[in-house]
């Protein structure tokens, strides 16, 4: 926040008060990077908690950003009767968890009663994220459904888009809505733009069977997940559906001209304060020399892993640095619990971290389990003195699954370079390099972006630039490499001579 002044700070004031004021049923917020999201929200969360009888929903998209979201929330106020987590574990534990049989009763009242035993993930995430995706395929969207369907009745419950269709299906009976009119008051939703098809249903058919309020809060300009099924243009249209919108374009992290230049690539509204000073500018090599006069460390944030791990071999050994990469283990097995493997080894990790700050709490971890299996006890899950293998082993059959040995030993290999292992190992070390998806949510004070990209200079690919632009507090160098194909345009966005703002 080093470039807060009093100007800023009263724009900013204001702009934060407003939301946490707001009266309004139906909300959505757009933040800009470095804009005290997660303050505002805390804080308005934390003030309805203070005058309301009932709880609220707060649901984000990663175990750590609602765990993080749970223990700022509970500093102040009692949160035992809100649901705080993932919107994937809402869906579970909240509505199909509870309601399912319920649900499958007034269809046939000689339905069999489902147990669910089993949690995992899509085996073929490339044709849910098409499905998710392209939301107009509806015969193939059916077909899954129903194969989904009969896997569920069988036990296992698979986390992809037909549980949030299930789950809009539900809202509908009988037995829904006037329990949780009494339970909740409000549902949030954090990093909004990545909403997909049927999530954004969900929310809706849930806003109509209880008058719950909404509030939305996120960035359509840092959707960088459209592969996956995101749809930033629905949290667009909200306010034409009726929901009041508020903005914070006032960044605290960022000098003032990274976002300058940052909005003006996404054509966006700019900044309120006019830069005097440009800290976006290019280069057109990286050296070690280069790397060692940024003092206050560096992330170097590439469009490819191909680029990234290749940077890291050539610097490796002459400054300290390392690349961030998740396991890529490609066997079917391994994707069905790719997210559980990785909740597992960042406890691993973490659990004993011998720095305080980036210790992993039990008791968060535990909490992802229970959603997996709600007879798990909570001595069951400690490290002990267990390899990182036998860990992997004990969980999952804690869990009631396995793992093949192919896999297993694959993960253990893997793990035994740094690439992988500090993926899951938090650190303060500063100079890192890594893609442009797994820069998310963090910040360094000196950014190199590795232009590459060959193919079009479209929304989605400015959102991509965008997101690692503003993850720089002090300065951003621009590196074109030769594949990059849209040399002009960039220029014409951002000068190249760029001593003064244009």
């Amino acid at each position: 926040m080093k470039y807060l002044n009093k100007e800023v700070i009263e724009q900013l004031n204001y702009q934060q008060q407003s939301i946490n004021d707001s009266t309004e049923e139906l909300i959505m917020v757009e933040a800009c990077p470095g804009a005290g999201k997660t303050y505002t929200i805390v804080n308005k969360i934390q003030k309805e908690i203070i005058n309301s009888d009932v709880g609220i929903i707060a649901c984000s998209f990663t175990n750590e950003a609602s765990d993080e979201l749970r223990k700022r929330i509970s500093k102040k106020v009692d949160v035992s009767n809100c649901f705080i987590g993932t919107i994937d574990s809402f869906i579970l534990s909240e509505i199909v968890g509870k309601f399912i049989n319920r649900y499958l009763k007034t269809l046939d009242k000689n339905y069999e009663r489902v147990e669910i035993n089993n949690v995992v993930f899509p085996s073929n995430p490339r044709l849910v994220n098409e499905l998710t995706r392209f939301f107009n395929r509806r015969e193939e969207i059916s077909s899954y459904f129903r194969a989904w369907m009969n896997n569920l009745f069988k036990g296992t419950y698979e986390i992809s888009f037909p549980s949030y269709l299930l789950a809009t299906n539900i809202i509908n009976s009988i037995y829904f809505s006037s329990l949780y009119t009494t339970k909740y008051s409000t549902i949030y939703i954090d990093e909004a733009q990545d909403l997909n098809y049927f999530q954004h249903l969900f929310i809706k058919k849930v806003r109509e069977k209880t008058g719950i309020n909404v509030v939305m809060v996120g960035d359509s300009n840092q959707s960088i997940y459209q592969f996956r099924g995101a749809n930033p243009s629905l949290f667009k249209q909200l306010e034409q559906m009726g929901y009041k919108k508020y903005s914070i374009n006032v960044s605290v992290r960022c000098h003032p001209s990274i976002s300058y230049y940052a909005n003006k690539l996404v054509e966006t509204e700019m900044p309120l304060i006019t830069p005097l000073e440009n800290r976006v500018k290019y280069i057109y090599e990286i050296n070690i020399d280069f790397l060692s006069s940024l003092a206050d460390g560096f992330f170097i944030i590439c469009e490819t892993n191909d680029l990234a791990k290749k940077l890291y071999e050539n610097f490796k050994d002459n400054i300290e640095i390392y690349y961030v990469k998740a396991l890529d283990i490609t066997d079917d097995e391994y994707n069905v619990h790719r997210d559980l493997i990785d909740k597992i080894l960042k406890y691993f990790y973490n659990y004993n971290n011998i720095n305080p700050k980036k210790i992993y709490s039990k008791e968060d971890y535990y909490n992802f389990l229970l959603n997996i299996n709600p007879r798990i006890k909570e001595s069951e899950i400690n490290v002990d003195d267990a390899n990182v293998k036998e860990y992997i082993i004990k969980i999952m059959s804690i869990l009631g699954t396995t793992l093949n040995d192919s896999v297993l030993n694959d993960i253990e290999e893997k793990l035994k370079d740094d690439v992988y292992k500090y993926y899951y190992l938090a650190t303060e070390r500063n100079n890192r390099v890594m893609t442009i998806h797994a820069s998310k949510g963090l910040e360094s004070n000196n950014v190199i972006v590795c232009l590459e990209n060959r193919f079009n200079f479209d929304g989605e690919y400015k959102n991509k630039l965008f997101v690692a632009i503003t993850r720089a507090i002090d300065n951003v160098y621009l590196f074109p490499t030769n594949n990059f194909a849209h040399i002009e345009k960039i220029y014409s966005i951002i000068p190249m001579h760029g001593d003064k703002i244009e």
